[in-house]
């Protein structure tokens, strides 16, 4: 029962962490062609001027990323840890989450997929993750600082546990980092 507890307080204080940090950004709009126009979004816009169309308002130039702010800004630094990574990480699929407020809309069996749908394949196609992002795989799935894909687990429709090989590029060995979900 305590432990129900503290996970739901984790829960209250992350989406209030990113309620506040979403209120520093100010209103903004994002296209949504499902929807078949703007819809304010409390996210950053890094488009260009909006023209309507047949399907909908289009940018005229595709954003870098429709929330406008790089998450993964850090990721892989040398002053950081692979945890410090694994944190990036679960914060921007929890961000994803919470701005589409589609519970299907993050995939739960792969890497690849989950970097496709942070990429801009999905419903809104809004992308989460800048296109030249180094950490990305040739094969589309997003690596470690040591050049592994990370491992996603999910025990329910969830934010998944995130584990990264670490430096022995070797899964399940002592030098693993796992982040599991709502790690405190």
């Amino acid at each position: 029962m305590k432990l129900r507890y503290l996970v739901l307080g984790f829960c209250a204080l992350v989406f209030f962490l990113l309620v506040k940090k979403l209120g520093e950004t100010g209103p903004v709009t994002s296209t949504h062609p499902e929807k078949g126009g703007v819809e304010s979004s409390p996210y950053e816009s890094g488009g260009g001027e909006k023209v309507q169309s047949s399907e909908g308002v289009k940018d005229d130039q595709t954003p870098e990323l429709t929330q406008g702010h790089d998450e993964l800004a850090g990721y892989g630094d040398p002053d950081t840890t692979g945890m410090d990574d694994l944190l990036l990480v679960q914060s921007l699929i929890q961000i994803f989450r919470l701005y589409t407020k589609d519970p299907d809309a993050l995939p739960t069996f792969g890497n690849k997929e989950i970097v496709e749908a942070l990429s801009g394949e999905n419903r809104f196609q809004d992308r989460f993750i800048k296109s030249d992002f180094s950490f990305i795989s040739k094969q589309g799935e997003i690596t470690d600082r040591w050049g592994s894909p990370l491992v996603f687990h999910f025990e329910a429709a969830h934010c998944p546990d995130i584990r990264s090989l670490g430096p022995d590029k070797t899964l399940w060995t002592d030098d693993d980092i796992v982040l599991p979900y709502l790690a405190e």
